[in-house]
């Protein structure tokens, strides 16, 4: 069983037009026939050749009787003369004609979405830029997810709504989101007629064969002059955080250093491009994610969701609840690709390939232990000379409180008007009350400092500057709930009067 399903792995990893493959398996004069595709094995009961001859000869006119698509070969992998063409698909009456890999080596195994990008040329397309480059993106998800390309779709409508009254940047806010050309759903593995319908093997995890034409973009790491670089990446942040906080609630939940791309707009202009949004959600959900659910790619994966999906090891607290995904995590995650570009590449090329090679291999277990240590060692060592220079403007005495708030979410805010639910662990999510809070404490320590624009009191609540998160705690409650309204000056008196009412 392992050796065919190895054979399996080969053909569906290797061969683009193949939905599944049928072994036949030999041991002791019995004979198991094996379906394989993305969802998973189907297999037959034991035929036992020898003894049954006749039903052996059967099975072997019947294979020899299938058509090509019951073979496995998608029918979409065929020029528009009606040859079979490996490197040619047709999507929605356009023959796309693919070239090289984009997408590193091919995914091997059985069971998943088998994601592959290559190069493609159409001329059809864009009929106004024919020579245009583009991007085929090839993948196996489940039924059950909305379409890459709608999702996409769905971005791009909150994002033009924000351009129509956008009064503050010189560009259009649409420009951080990839375009999408054709996209077409092929094969559902599940349908009425193919294998699995007609054997009732129906699976949880029923996948179609989806193909989405994209424009073909540039790794952001190969950006240059640096400026350009920062100015691409605080795009792609600006972008992520309008989607997340828009009514739709569009979340990415898979920042890796792949997904971070850019273009060049009419003029010259560099855009930065967050890609890849397979993996997107729309909507809040109430429920929490059951237990394995993918969201990210794991050596950027925040610290929270590495814990939640790692099996659980002696002396460690039992499996945790995989959480809805918060904003903060795609935050860490794009910190973590930071570096990860920092420590790599200088002038778009990978000079350092072996840096951070224990994010990559590392069980689930074991990877957060290795993000702690990130900030100890940050000593810019590691850093190639090209990103020296952006990450000299960093102070380094604040990353490690700064990456702190981002992966544990400690604090949010400056510490003396942090309201105490923030200053003890275990931080909540951030709430627009928070923000209320602390716009009292403001007020209330300018009214003890400050008496007709001259500061008069440079003494006064002077705990709050010098105690550590602990002692802060105490002390706000204390405003909150006995307030010594003797510390506020003259000139503000009368306000605090209306509080004490």
């Amino acid at each position: 069983m392992r050796q065919t399903a190895r054979y399996a792995a080969d053909k569906l990893s290797f061969n683009l037009s193949l939905s599944h493959v049928i072994f036949g398996m030999v041991k002791n004069g019995q004979l198991w026939m094996c379906y394989y595709d993305h969802a998973g094995i189907v297999c037959s009961s034991a035929l036992d050749f020898v003894s049954d001859l006749y039903k052996f000869v059967l099975l072997i006119k019947a294979l020899e009787s299938l058509s090509e698509c019951n073979r496995g070969v998608i029918d979409a992998f065929r020029s528009l003369d009606g040859n079979l063409a490996h490197h040619n698909i047709e999507v929605n009456g356009h023959d796309l004609c693919l070239s090289e890999r984009l997408s590193g080596r091919p995914p091997y195994g059985l069971v998943g979405r088998a994601t592959r990008v290559y190069a493609m040329k159409c001329h059809t397309l864009d009929l106004d830029f024919p020579d245009r480059k583009y991007a085929l993106k090839m993948s196996w998800p489940l039924k059950r997810r909305e379409s890459e390309a709608q999702i996409i779709e769905a971005a791009i409508d909150v994002l033009e709504k924000l351009d129509k009254n956008n009064e503050y940047y010189p560009r259009e806010l649409r420009d951080c989101l990839p375009r999408v050309f054709q996209w077409q759903d092929f094969i559902d593995l599940e349908q009425e007629g193919g294998f699995r319908s007609k054997l009732g093997a129906f699976s949880d995890e029923n996948r179609i064969f989806r193909v989405i034409a994209f424009e073909e973009l540039v790794p952001i790491y190969e950006l240059k002059p640096l400026d350009a670089f920062k100015q691409a990446f605080r795009e792609i942040v600006q972008g992520h955080h309008f989607l997340y906080t828009c009514e739709e609630k569009i979340k990415h939940r898979d920042i890796s250093v792949e997904n971070l791309m850019y273009r060049v707009v009419e003029g010259g202009a560099i855009r930065g491009v967050l890609n890849d949004w397979d993996l997107a959600k729309v909507g809040d959900p109430a429920r929490v994610l059951p237990k394995g659910t993918r969201t990210g790619t794991l050596p950027f994966m925040s610290a929270d969701l590495l814990e939640a999906l790692a099996p659980p090891l002696p002396g460690r607290p039992k499996e945790k609840p995989l959480p809805d995904h918060i904003e903060r995590f795609d935050w860490e995650s794009m910190f973590y690709v930071l570096f990860w570009i920092a420590c790599h590449y200088d002038d778009g090329k990978d000079v350092n390939p072996m840096a951070l090679n224990d994010w990559v291999y590392p069980d689930r277990a074991v990877l957060p232990a290795i993000k702690d240590k990130l900030i100890p060692i940050y000593e810019v060592q590691e850093l190639d000379a090209y990103y020296k220079q952006a990450f000299r403007e960093i102070d380094l005495a604040k990353v490690g409180s700064s990456l702190d708030y981002i992966a544990k979410g400690t604090w949010t805010g400056a510490l003396p008007y942090i309201l105490p639910s923030v200053s003890t662990p275990p931080p909540p999510v951030h709430l627009e009350r928070f923000e209320w809070e602390t716009l009292f404490y403001v007020l209330y320590w300018i009214a003890c400092h400050y008496d007709k624009r001259e500061y008069v009191k440079c003494d006064a609540l002077h705990k709050w500057n010098n105690s550590n998160a602990n002692a802060l705690f105490g002390a706000k409650n204390i405003v909150l709930t006995r307030p010594n309204y003797r510390l506020v000056t003259a000139y503000f008196f009368p306000l605090a009067e209306t509080w004490l009412e």
